[in-house]
């Protein structure tokens, strides 16, 4: 009869939990790369109602009343 030792059975105990860890990782990295490069961005600012929102390029010149999505310039991206 072969012993196994009580470090191997708290590593093959640990093994689902990290397994499922990493796939949950990865999964929310797909979801957020995925939406970031999809134009979703999530609100968590007081200027309009939280949640996800779209960003899509403007087809038409911008009117009065429209909502715009702007981002500023990086500091030290050479913009005064």
């Amino acid at each position: 009869m072969s012993q196994i030792s009580p470090t191997s059975a708290v590593v093959r105990q640990k093994r689902p939990v990290l397994a499922l860890l990493a796939v949950s990782y990865g999964i929310a990295l797909v979801v957020i790369i995925g939406g970031f490069i999809g134009g979703l961005r999530i609100n968590t600012t007081p200027s309009e109602p939280l949640g996800l929102w779209r960003v899509a390029p403007l087809e038409h010149p911008i009117q009065v009343g429209e909502m715009v999505f702007v981002c500023p310039p990086r500091v030290g991206a050479g913009y005064v």
